[in-house]
């Protein structure tokens, strides 16, 4: 059981450290884009990559 909530904890960690630093990984893996394309372009990525 505890490493069932272990794994769960450091997943939701995960996904929490993303959505805080999400801006700023937007503006440096895609600058080029316009304003509200770059967040949308970085949530896609973290999904996709979540499948």
């Amino acid at each position: 059981m505890l490493q069932v909530t272990s794994g769960n904890l450091l997943e939701m960690f995960d996904f929490f450290l993303f959505g805080f630093y999400a801006t700023n990984i937007a503006t440096a893996f895609f600058p080029t884009q316009p304003e509200y394309a770059s967040p949308m372009l970085t949530f896609l990525t973290f999904g996709a990559a979540g499948r």
